[in-house]
C-alpha cells in the first residue's frame, strides 16, 4: 500500500522479523521494496472471546530495519486496510510506540474514500540556528511522537543537497555539546506559498529521500502555526505526488489523506 508514494508492506501480527531481514525485503532491486514494514497486532475481547480490529497496536519498521515511533501515512494505510480487509468499524484506535491516534474511516459507498486521523499536538520549542553546508539556517525541532527537523525556505534544494544537509542537521549539537537529535530525525525542507499552502521535501530517518511523510506534514503545520506563518484552520502540505490536508486545534492535529492498495502477495520471513 502507499500514501502519496510513501509505501508500506502491511502484515498481520503478532510476529517477529529480524532487522537484517527487514532491510533485505526493503531493497527495491533485490527485495519487495518499501519505505516501512508495518506489523498490526489486534486486541482481544474477553467478553466475546474474539479478535478485535478496531483497536490495534501498529509496529513500524524503517527500510533499514530500525523501529520507528510514528508514521502517519502508514496509519492512513492501516486504517483503510482494516476497514476493507478486516472486521473493523469506521472508528479506530491505532497505538504506536510514539502514542495513540484516532482514525475515522470516511466511506463513499465502496471503497473507502478518505481517512481522517487525529493525534495529540505537541509543545513547540524555539527554532535553533545552525551552520549547515557553509550557511546559517534555522532548524525547528518538533516532536510528533517521533523527532522532526523543519527547515523553512529550502524546499527547492536538489535531492543531493537535501541528503547532504539532512546529514549535517541531525549531527548538530547545542552550545553545551549535546546532540539536538540523539535519535536522529526526519528532516523536512519546506516553503510556504501562502498561509494555507506549503511545499515540503523530506529526508526520512532510516529510509532516505521519500515521496511523502505524514508525521512531517503534521510537524510542519505545528511549526508554521507557532511561527505565525500558517493558518491553523487549514493547511495543504504538498509533496511530489499529491497533498495532505491538515488543521490544528488547541490540543490536536487533524490529518486527512488517502491510501491505495498496490498488490497482495506472500513471502518467507
Amino acid at each position: 500500500m502507499h500514501t502519496l508514494g510513501n509505501d508500506f508492506v502491511i502484515l498481520d501480527g503478532p510476529l517477529a522479523i529480524k532487522k537484517a531481514r527487514i532491510a533485505a525485503l526493503a531493497h527495491r532491486h533485490t527485495g519487495i521494496g518499501f519505505d516501512q514494514l508495518i506489523v498490526i497486532e489486534p486486541s482481544y475481547s474477553s467478553i466475546t472471546l474474539s479478535v478485535q480490529w478496531d483497536c490495534v497496536v501498529v509496529k513500524i519498521f524503517n527500510a533499514d530495519g530500525t523501529q520507528a515511533e510514528q508514521c502517519c501515512n502508514a496509519l492512513i494505510s492501516v486504517a483503510r486496510y482494516l476497514a476493507e480487509r478486516k472486521t473493523a468499524t469506521n472508528e479506530l484506535i491505532l497505538t504506536t510506540i510514539g502514542g495513540q491516534a484516532r482514525a475515522e474511516v470516511i466511506r463513499s459507498n465502496f471503497p473507502v474514500s478518505r481517512i481522517m486521523l487525529r493525534l495529540p499536538s505537541t509543545n513547540v520549542e524555539r527554532p535553533v540556528e545552525a551552520s549547515v553546508n557553509g550557511r546559517t539556517i534555522q532548524i525547528h525541532k518538533i516532536d510528533m511522537g517521533n523527532p522532526h527537523a523543519i527547515v523553512w525556505g529550502r524546499a527547492e534544494l536538489s535531492v543531493y543537497e537535501q541528503l547532504e544537509c539532512s546529514r549535517e542537521i541531525v549531527e548538530q549539537k547545542d552550545e553545551m555539546g549535546v546532540s539536538l537529535f540523539p535519535q536522529g530525525a526526519n528532516v523536512a525542507f519546506v516553503r510556504a506559498l501562502d498561509r494555507r499552502t506549503v511545499i515540503s521535501r523530506v529526508v526520512e530517518r532510516g529510509v532516505g529521500k521519500t515521496f511523502a511523510c505524514g508525521s512531517s506534514a503534521c510537524a510542519t503545520v505545528v511549526s508554521g502555526c507557532a511561527l505565525g506563518a500558517l493558518d491553523p484552520a487549514g493547511v495543504r502540505v504538498c509533496f511530489e505526488l499529491g497533498h495532505l490536508e491538515l488543521k490544528l486545534t488547541s490540543n490536536e492535529v487533524e490529518f486527512s489523506g488517502q491510501a491505495s492498495f498496490v498488490f497482495d502477495g506472500s513471502f518467507v520471513i
